[in-house]
């Protein structure tokens, strides 16, 4: 009796997996393409700031602008490799796999890089609330396509949320924790943003 509902358990596993594989790869791909677009958007939004910083900023400003430049360059270029060689290896998150693949930086450094990653979220996620808002003022058959930009904009935001933890620390068994979450994040972070929009 016992085998019989082990068995019958594990056939419904693997039927759920299977069901959820499609969605999966999806959201890989998704995630991935959309990464690339909100990074290489952070930095034109850096290039188009420039003429208007070193004008118009005072020396605070300026320093700030400059470091951004320089975390971008440091931090977003190595992460853009890793994620297009992550992307193609087959039965693994892209991702994950690139989170996992982030150097190991001094402790002192950790704070700050997790920092950096977490603005990244904070602008997928910011991407998010805008598209829920144009879904919501614009003709209804916009709603679905707004909809559909605001969740690829989700799945790159999630990616940005395991770097921030792998800036952290170096568990993989963490990184795994926080990303078996995200499916949870996305859902509140969706209707919060349908709501506030």
């Amino acid at each position: 009796m016992e085998t019989t509902t082990a068995i019958q358990g594990e056939q419904k596993s693997r039927l759920a997996r299977r069901i959820a594989h499609p969605f999966g790869v999806v959201e890989d791909w998704l995630g991935f393409f959309f990464a690339n677009l909100l990074t290489l958007s952070i930095a034109g939004y850096l290039e188009f700031m420039c003429e208007y910083v070193w004008r118009e900023g005072n020396p605070a400003a300026k320093a700030g602008y400059v470091a951004a430049v320089v975390a971008w360059v440091v931090l977003d270029v190595p992460f853009l490799f890793r994620l297009w060689r992550s992307a193609f290896r087959r039965g693994r998150h892209p991702a994950l796999v690139t989170a996992e693949a982030e150097p190991l930086w001094p402790h002192p450094l950790r704070p700050l890089i997790a920092f950096w990653w977490l603005l990244h979220f904070l602008v997928g996620e910011l991407a998010v609330f805008g598209f829920h808002s144009m879904g919501k003022s614009h003709d209804p058959s916009d709603a679905y396509v707004c909809f559909f930009m605001a969740t690829c904009c989700g799945y790159a935001a999630n990616g940005y949320m395991i770097l921030a933890v792998a800036a952290i620390t170096r568990s993989h068994g963490i990184c795994r924790k926080f990303w078996k979450c995200r499916v949870l994040l996305d859902i509140f972070l969706g209707v919060a943003g349908w709501w506030i929009a």
